[in-house]
This record gives structure tokens, C-alpha cells and sequence, in this order.
């Protein structure tokens, strides 16, 4: 008989096919969706301010210079891909600890400071969560920001918590709503603080037991992290050369997104007599434009322009070429 043949008496494939059965159809994760549609889209002028990676005032990703410099000293250095340690490079757990803490924060909670290297901001608030779940006795209760990311309380529920909503935008006045996060705080319980993540406990032995606990937890949960991205952001700290760039680097994104924020108000205030000073009262890589879904939906499928529902845009999305007509399309929308 051909090894190729499959005799129809022992065809198990539907058989198999039946364990898949009971699998839920689940609705797209909104951005991934909303960024799959514009690839789609062929129109020459779409606009795509959903996701919150940096572009350059040509529409186009931008490597800086500091991780270019970073990725030459590496090479140089040779790239050798051994397994890091279960709970990640020592260097970039160090730094970011720095950096997360500053200097003098650091120096005072060193040996208090439990931490692991984790797969990404979402694998951060994951283990963070896995960890309070298998080892603190605090309240399950999880305070979320309403507006997030869609996919922060999936980590969350997956894990058992309750999800609590707090107001984090006041849509009337289209700013932070500020006494909304603060009577949120002082009402919630206390919690612990994550970064990469980080563990800031109150004894040097509550740290010592922590950071075996997270390393167990990350031997299941992924072994241990890859090297390349916290290589080149290690390098990067260590190096005061490459600070002062990476520095720098960090004002001509910020002042290419203020300029652009500037200039996506003034068309606006040209075009309309509506206030539209909450867009330069915002401030960082978003910025809620208060718009409705029907307007948002209109964007996206009379002009190409698209955005989360919410009408949060990635400032970092608009550049000299698109801000006018951006600007322009929403003003066609609200007539």
C-alpha cells in the first residue's frame, strides 16, 4: 500500500475535525481589524491614525538613530542567540528598573525590587496579573481605564479577576477626567505597581521570594524571553553616548506630534466655528477628536480615513501631506 494512502474505513479527519468543534467564532480585536481594512483599501489618499507606532512627516516608520547605533554596536560585538536567563537579561532588568524608578528610587529600593522580562507591554500586565492571582491575598477587583486597549480585559477576566471600570476621558469636556481617576484611587484598594515588570517589595526577602515565584511563573508560561529588542534597548541605557541620542530622539518625535496637533487645530478652527482647543489641550501620541461613531464610520468609508470608534486618533498618523485634507473630511462630516 502507497504510504500516501489513506484507506476511507480508517479516515479519522472528521473524527479529529469534531474536537475544533466547539470553538466560538470571536469578533476581531478593533485595531487589528481596523488595520487589516486599510491594507485592503486601494484609495490613494487613505489615512490610517489607528495604531500607535511613530511615523515620520513622509507617512513612513522610523528607525531612530539611537537603536540604529545600538543595532551596529551589537553587530560588531556579534549576535549570538543563546537562551537568556529564565527571567530575562540581567541588564535590561536593571536599566528599565532605573529608568522606571530613577536613579534615587532605585538606589534606595534596589534590594527591595523583584522583576522579569516580559513579552511586551500585554505579557507584562499578563504576569502581573498571574502572579497577584497565585500569590497576593489582595482584592480580586482589577480597575481598568474606560477608554483602553480592547484586549486589557480579556488579560484580566482570563485570569479570574473582576474588571472595574473608571472614567479616564470626560467626553463633554474632551480632556482627562481627572477627579474621576483621582476618587478611583483613593477608593481602590492598594495594589502593586508593574513596569517590565517590576516588584517593589517592602523587605529584601518579600523580594527574594517574589523573584523565584516570577521566575517559576515564567519558566511555564514562556521559558524565557528573546534577546535581540532588550540587547539593543540595554545597550542604549548603559551608554550615555546613546542616551544623549536616544534623548534627542525623543524631541523630534514629540515636536513633529505637537506640530501636527498644532496644525490639525488650526485647519479645523479655519474651517468651523467649533471649539476645537481640547485637541491642543491633549498632549502625547493620541488625541480624542470627541467625534461620533457615525462621523468615524463616514471617515472610513466615504474618505478613507480611518480611526478607532472612539475617534481616537494616533497623532503620529498625520504629516504635512494629509493633515489639511484629514481636517477638511472631518469638516464635510459634521455639515
Amino acid at each position: 500500500m502507497s504510504p500516501h494512502h489513506v484507506d476511507p474505513a480508517h479516515d479519522t479527519t472528521e473524527e479529529v475535525a469534531s474536537v475544533f468543534a466547539n470553538a466560538p467564532l470571536i469578533l476581531a480585536d478593533e485595531m487589528f481589524a481596523l488595520a487589516a481594512d486599510f491594507k485592503l483599501d486601494q484609495h490613494p489618499n487613505k489615512v490610517n491614525l489607528g495604531p500607535g507606532s511613530y511615523k515620520d512627516e513622509n507617512g513612513q516608520p522610523w528607525i531612530l538613530p539611537s537603536v540604529a547605533m545600538s543595532r551596529r554596536i551589537i553587530a560588531e560585538q556579534g549576535l549570538y542567540h543563546e537562551y537568556l536567563p529564565i527571567l530575562g537579561s540581567p541588564e535590561f532588568r536593571t536599566e528599565v528598573a532605573k529608568l522606571g524608578l530613577g536613579d534615587t528610587g532605585y538606589q534606595v529600593k534596589e534590594s527591595k525590587i523583584a522583576s522579569g522580562q516580559t513579552i511586551s507591554g500585554t505579557g507584562a500586565l499578563h504576569m502581573a496579573g498571574l502572579f497577584l492571582k497565585r500569590f497576593s491575598s489582595l482584592s480580586n477587583d482589577v480597575y481598568i481605564s474606560d477608554p483602553t486597549w480592547m484586549n486589557h480585559h480579556g488579560i484580566f477576566k482570563s485570569l479570574g479577576f473582576n474588571c472595574l471600570k473608571y472614567r479616564y476621558y470626560d467626553a463633554e469636556t474632551k480632556t482627562l477626567a481627572y477627579e474621576s481617576i483621582i476618587q478611583t484611587l483613593e477608593s481602590a484598594t492598594s495594589g502593586e505597581r508593574v513596569g517590565c515588570l517590576l516588584l517593589v517589595s517592602s523587605t529584601e526577602e518579600a523580594a527574594k521570594n517574589s523573584q523565584s515565584a516570577l521566575e517559576s511563573l515564567t519558566r511555564i508560561e514562556f521559558s524565557n524571553p528573546p534577546a535581540y529588542g532588550a540587547r539593543i534597548a540595554a545597550t542604549i541605557l548603559q551608554d550615555k553616548e546613546l542616551v544623549a541620542q536616544w534623548h534627542k530622539d525623543l524631541v523630534t518625535m514629540s515636536s513633529r506630534i505637537a506640530d501636527m496637533r498644532g496644525a490639525l487645530y488650526q485647519s479645523l478652527s479655519k474651517q468651523t466655528e467649533q471649539d476645537w482647543t481640547h485637541i491642543i489641550r491633549q498632549s502625547g501620541m493620541f488625541g480624542f477628536l470627541g467625534l461620533s461613531p457615525v462621523v468615524v464610520r463616514r471617515l472610513r468609508d466615504e474618505y478613507h480615513i480611518y480611526m478607532a470608534e472612539s475617534s481616537r486618533i494616533s497623532i503620529a498618523g498625520l504629516n504635512p501631506g494629509n493633515v489639511e485634507y484629514v481636517a477638511s473630511c472631518i469638516v464635510r462630516c459634521l455639515q
